[in-house]
Protein backbone atom coordinates (compact mmCIF):
# COMPACT_ATOMS: atom_id res chain seq x y z
CA UNK A 1 0.00 0.00 0.00
CA UNK A 2 1.34 2.98 -0.84
CA UNK A 3 2.10 5.58 1.92
CA UNK A 4 2.65 2.68 4.59
CA UNK A 5 6.43 3.02 6.19
CA UNK A 6 7.63 0.08 7.56
CA UNK A 7 9.78 -0.45 10.80
CA UNK A 8 12.76 -2.11 11.07
CA UNK A 9 12.70 -4.69 13.70
CA UNK A 10 15.52 -4.73 15.91
CA UNK A 11 16.08 -8.45 17.32
CA UNK A 12 17.81 -8.76 20.59
CA UNK A 13 20.90 -11.25 20.43
CA UNK A 14 20.89 -12.96 23.50
CA UNK A 15 19.37 -11.87 27.15
CA UNK A 16 21.80 -11.81 30.55
CA UNK A 17 20.48 -14.61 32.54
CA UNK A 18 21.33 -13.86 35.64
CA UNK A 19 20.37 -9.64 35.99
CA UNK A 20 17.29 -10.36 34.31
CA UNK A 21 15.85 -12.91 36.98
CA UNK A 22 16.82 -10.33 39.86
CA UNK A 23 14.94 -7.76 37.72
CA UNK A 24 11.53 -9.63 37.68
CA UNK A 25 11.96 -10.73 41.75
CA UNK A 26 11.09 -7.07 41.52
CA UNK A 27 7.94 -7.22 40.19
CA UNK A 28 7.05 -10.58 41.46
CA UNK A 29 7.46 -8.89 44.51
CA UNK A 30 4.93 -6.06 43.33
CA UNK A 31 2.69 -9.15 41.96
CA UNK A 32 2.93 -10.51 45.83
CA UNK A 33 1.84 -7.22 47.52
CA UNK A 34 -1.25 -6.96 45.06
CA UNK A 35 -2.12 -10.82 45.86
CA UNK A 36 -1.39 -10.47 50.04
CA UNK A 37 -3.34 -6.95 49.60
CA UNK A 38 -6.39 -8.52 48.28
CA UNK A 39 -6.07 -11.07 50.62
CA UNK A 40 -6.18 -8.53 53.45
CA UNK A 41 -9.80 -7.24 52.10
CA UNK A 42 -11.66 -10.45 51.90
CA UNK A 43 -9.91 -11.29 55.54
CA UNK A 44 -11.57 -7.96 56.77
CA UNK A 45 -14.90 -8.83 54.87
CA UNK A 46 -15.09 -11.95 56.83
CA UNK A 47 -14.58 -10.00 60.44
CA UNK A 48 -11.10 -11.33 60.47
CA UNK A 49 -9.18 -8.05 61.66
CA UNK A 50 -5.66 -9.57 62.49
CA UNK A 51 -5.68 -11.65 59.81
CA UNK A 52 -6.30 -8.64 57.38
CA UNK A 53 -3.61 -6.34 59.52
CA UNK A 54 -1.21 -9.17 58.64
CA UNK A 55 -1.68 -9.74 55.47
CA UNK A 56 -1.88 -6.09 54.76
CA UNK A 57 1.58 -5.27 56.36
CA UNK A 58 3.23 -8.45 54.28
CA UNK A 59 2.05 -6.62 51.12
CA UNK A 60 4.14 -3.25 52.34
CA UNK A 61 6.85 -5.60 53.14
CA UNK A 62 7.11 -6.83 50.14
CA UNK A 63 7.81 -3.93 47.93
CA UNK A 64 10.82 -3.32 50.91
CA UNK A 65 11.91 -6.55 49.25
CA UNK A 66 11.22 -5.21 45.93
CA UNK A 67 13.71 -2.62 46.86
CA UNK A 68 16.61 -4.90 47.20
CA UNK A 69 16.42 -6.66 44.04
CA UNK A 70 15.70 -3.50 42.55
CA UNK A 71 18.99 -2.31 44.09
CA UNK A 72 21.48 -5.94 43.02
CA UNK A 73 20.29 -5.71 39.44
CA UNK A 74 22.19 -3.08 37.96
CA UNK A 75 25.23 -3.68 39.91
CA UNK A 76 24.86 -7.55 38.97
CA UNK A 77 24.73 -6.30 34.97
CA UNK A 78 27.88 -4.41 35.75
CA UNK A 79 29.37 -6.56 37.49
CA UNK A 80 28.87 -9.39 34.88
CA UNK A 81 29.42 -6.80 32.05
CA UNK A 82 26.09 -7.56 30.75
CA UNK A 83 24.57 -4.00 31.22
CA UNK A 84 22.02 -3.52 28.34
CA UNK A 85 19.33 -1.27 27.03
CA UNK A 86 17.34 -4.03 27.69
CA UNK A 87 17.98 -4.41 31.43
CA UNK A 88 16.88 -1.15 31.68
CA UNK A 89 13.75 -0.65 30.04
CA UNK A 90 12.97 -4.05 31.91
CA UNK A 91 13.89 -2.74 35.47
CA UNK A 92 11.63 0.30 34.71
CA UNK A 93 8.37 -1.38 33.96
CA UNK A 94 8.96 -3.45 37.04
CA UNK A 95 9.10 -0.47 39.00
CA UNK A 96 6.22 1.15 37.87
CA UNK A 97 4.20 -1.80 39.61
CA UNK A 98 6.32 -2.37 42.03
CA UNK A 99 6.92 1.40 43.64
CA UNK A 100 4.19 2.42 41.19
CA UNK A 101 0.87 1.37 41.58
CA UNK A 102 1.84 -0.88 44.37
CA UNK A 103 2.08 2.11 46.72
CA UNK A 104 -0.33 3.97 45.57
CA UNK A 105 -2.94 1.38 46.03
CA UNK A 106 -1.68 0.40 49.61
CA UNK A 107 -2.02 4.06 50.32
CA UNK A 108 -5.48 4.34 49.04
CA UNK A 109 -6.91 1.79 51.61
CA UNK A 110 -5.05 2.53 53.94
CA UNK A 111 -6.82 6.26 53.78
CA UNK A 112 -10.19 4.56 52.49
CA UNK A 113 -10.33 2.32 55.66
CA UNK A 114 -9.87 4.75 58.72
CA UNK A 115 -13.12 6.40 59.03
CA UNK A 116 -12.93 9.08 56.60
CA UNK A 117 -10.28 10.98 58.08
CA UNK A 118 -9.32 11.66 54.08
CA UNK A 119 -12.50 12.40 51.83
CA UNK A 120 -12.37 8.79 49.17
CA UNK A 121 -12.29 11.23 46.07
CA UNK A 122 -9.34 13.64 47.18
CA UNK A 123 -7.35 9.82 48.09
CA UNK A 124 -8.21 8.49 44.83
CA UNK A 125 -6.83 11.48 42.81
CA UNK A 126 -3.31 12.09 45.07
CA UNK A 127 -2.98 8.29 44.49
CA UNK A 128 -3.66 8.56 40.59
CA UNK A 129 -1.18 12.00 40.26
CA UNK A 130 1.24 9.34 42.62
CA UNK A 131 1.06 6.42 40.40
CA UNK A 132 1.17 8.91 37.03
CA UNK A 133 4.60 10.80 38.56
CA UNK A 134 6.15 7.31 39.01
CA UNK A 135 5.26 6.14 35.62
CA UNK A 136 6.42 9.60 34.19
CA UNK A 137 9.69 9.65 36.07
CA UNK A 138 10.63 6.50 34.86
CA UNK A 139 10.25 7.17 31.89
CA UNK A 140 12.35 10.18 31.71
CA UNK A 141 15.04 8.02 33.01
CA UNK A 142 15.11 5.72 30.55
CA UNK A 143 15.61 8.53 28.06
CA UNK A 144 18.12 10.43 30.33
CA UNK A 145 20.34 7.35 31.64
CA UNK A 146 23.09 5.72 30.18
CA UNK A 147 24.92 2.34 31.01
CA UNK A 148 27.90 3.56 32.59
CA UNK A 149 28.16 3.62 36.52
CA UNK A 150 29.33 7.20 36.11
CA UNK A 151 25.32 7.98 35.59
CA UNK A 152 24.23 6.22 38.08
CA UNK A 153 26.04 8.37 41.19
CA UNK A 154 22.99 10.66 41.55
CA UNK A 155 19.40 11.25 40.19
CA UNK A 156 17.45 13.77 38.86
CA UNK A 157 14.03 13.73 40.72
CA UNK A 158 12.98 11.76 43.62
CA UNK A 159 13.74 7.98 42.84
CA UNK A 160 10.45 5.52 42.45
CA UNK A 161 12.04 3.09 45.18
CA UNK A 162 12.31 5.85 47.54
CA UNK A 163 9.05 7.61 47.02
CA UNK A 164 7.51 3.87 47.19
CA UNK A 165 9.31 3.84 50.71
CA UNK A 166 8.22 6.66 52.23
CA UNK A 167 4.63 5.31 51.61
CA UNK A 168 4.98 1.97 52.75
CA UNK A 169 6.98 2.69 55.63
CA UNK A 170 3.94 5.18 56.63
CA UNK A 171 1.41 2.64 55.93
CA UNK A 172 3.68 0.15 58.54
CA UNK A 173 4.21 2.99 61.00
CA UNK A 174 0.39 3.50 61.09
CA UNK A 175 -0.29 0.21 61.34
CA UNK A 176 1.95 -0.68 64.10
CA UNK A 177 0.86 2.39 66.80
CA UNK A 178 -0.86 1.37 69.64
CA UNK A 179 -2.20 4.80 70.03
CA UNK A 180 -4.98 5.75 67.94
CA UNK A 181 -4.98 9.49 68.13
CA UNK A 182 -0.90 9.08 66.80
CA UNK A 183 -2.04 6.49 64.36
CA UNK A 184 -4.67 8.79 63.09
CA UNK A 185 -2.33 11.58 62.53
CA UNK A 186 -0.15 9.60 60.33
CA UNK A 187 -3.04 8.54 58.24
CA UNK A 188 -3.92 12.22 57.82
CA UNK A 189 -0.39 13.12 56.79
CA UNK A 190 -0.21 10.55 54.76
CA UNK A 191 -2.23 11.98 51.73
CA UNK A 192 0.23 15.08 51.85
CA UNK A 193 3.27 12.83 51.95
CA UNK A 194 1.86 10.62 49.12
CA UNK A 195 1.81 13.91 46.69
CA UNK A 196 4.61 15.46 47.98
CA UNK A 197 6.68 12.67 47.12
CA UNK A 198 5.22 12.58 43.71
CA UNK A 199 6.04 15.70 42.97
CA UNK A 200 9.46 15.56 44.04
CA UNK A 201 9.74 12.26 41.48
CA UNK A 202 8.92 14.56 38.50
CA UNK A 203 11.04 17.59 39.40
CA UNK A 204 15.27 18.80 39.01
CA UNK A 205 15.73 18.09 42.49
CA UNK A 206 19.41 16.05 42.73
CA UNK A 207 19.26 12.66 45.26
CA UNK A 208 22.15 10.66 45.80
CA UNK A 209 22.30 6.79 44.96
CA UNK A 210 23.09 5.76 48.22
CA UNK A 211 23.71 1.91 47.33
CA UNK A 212 26.37 2.83 44.45
CA UNK A 213 27.98 5.33 46.89
CA UNK A 214 28.45 3.06 49.30
CA UNK A 215 29.80 0.08 47.42
CA UNK A 216 32.19 2.13 44.92
CA UNK A 217 35.54 2.44 45.57
CA UNK A 218 37.96 2.13 48.93
CA UNK A 219 37.00 1.15 52.24
CA UNK A 220 33.72 -0.44 50.77
CA UNK A 221 34.26 -3.24 53.69
CA UNK A 222 33.76 -0.68 56.42
CA UNK A 223 30.83 1.21 54.39
CA UNK A 224 29.47 -2.72 54.15
CA UNK A 225 29.53 -2.42 58.07
CA UNK A 226 27.78 0.54 58.15
CA UNK A 227 25.50 -0.90 56.07
CA UNK A 228 25.13 -3.78 58.59
CA UNK A 229 24.72 -1.51 61.70
CA UNK A 230 22.17 0.63 59.87
CA UNK A 231 20.20 -3.03 59.22
CA UNK A 232 20.32 -3.92 62.93
CA UNK A 233 19.01 -0.61 63.87
CA UNK A 234 16.57 -0.79 61.51
CA UNK A 235 15.86 -4.76 62.65
CA UNK A 236 15.12 -3.69 66.38
CA UNK A 237 12.76 -0.65 65.48
CA UNK A 238 11.60 -1.53 62.27
CA UNK A 239 8.97 0.76 61.43
CA UNK A 240 10.00 4.05 62.63
CA UNK A 241 13.36 3.59 61.63
CA UNK A 242 12.13 3.09 58.03
CA UNK A 243 9.44 6.01 57.80
CA UNK A 244 12.66 8.54 59.60
CA UNK A 245 14.86 6.87 57.27
CA UNK A 246 12.97 7.03 53.88
CA UNK A 247 11.32 10.57 54.69
CA UNK A 248 14.86 12.04 55.67
CA UNK A 249 16.41 10.66 51.71
CA UNK A 250 13.20 12.36 50.14
CA UNK A 251 13.74 15.65 52.27
CA UNK A 252 17.62 15.46 51.50
CA UNK A 253 16.96 17.07 47.27
CA UNK A 254 15.22 19.71 48.98
CA UNK A 255 17.85 20.62 51.23
CA UNK A 256 20.60 20.30 49.50
CA UNK A 257 18.84 22.46 46.14
CA UNK A 258 18.56 25.37 49.65
CA UNK A 259 22.61 24.80 50.35
CA UNK A 260 23.76 25.15 46.59
CA UNK A 261 21.51 27.58 46.03
CA UNK A 262 23.46 30.49 47.87
CA UNK A 263 26.59 29.13 46.20
CA UNK A 264 25.44 28.87 42.68
CA UNK A 265 24.29 33.11 43.86
CA UNK A 266 27.87 33.61 44.67
CA UNK A 267 29.48 32.04 41.78
CA UNK A 268 27.33 34.13 39.62
CA UNK A 269 28.15 37.37 41.50
CA UNK A 270 31.74 36.90 41.08
CA UNK A 271 31.74 36.01 37.32
CA UNK A 272 29.22 39.21 36.98
CA UNK A 273 31.88 41.11 38.66
CA UNK A 274 34.97 40.25 37.26
CA UNK A 275 35.97 42.25 34.05
CA UNK A 276 35.70 40.79 30.51
CA UNK A 277 38.93 40.99 28.72
CA UNK A 278 38.28 43.09 25.15
CA UNK A 279 39.50 41.45 21.81
CA UNK A 280 42.57 43.14 21.22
Amino acid sequence: MKGTRRFKVKRLKHIALLPTLVTLGNIVCGFAAIVLAARSMVDASKGLAHDASAHFQLAAWMVIVGMVFDALDGRVARMTGSASKFGAELDSLCDVVTFGIVPAFLAYVTMDACGGLVPRGVGIAICAVYAAAAAARLARFNVETTLDEESHMSFRGLPSPAAAGVVVSLVLLRANLADTRLADWVVIALPFAVLAVGIAMITNLRYLHLVNKLLRGRHRFARLAEVVLVALIVALHKEVALALGFCGYALSGPVLWLFRKPQAAQLTAVLEKKPSQAPE
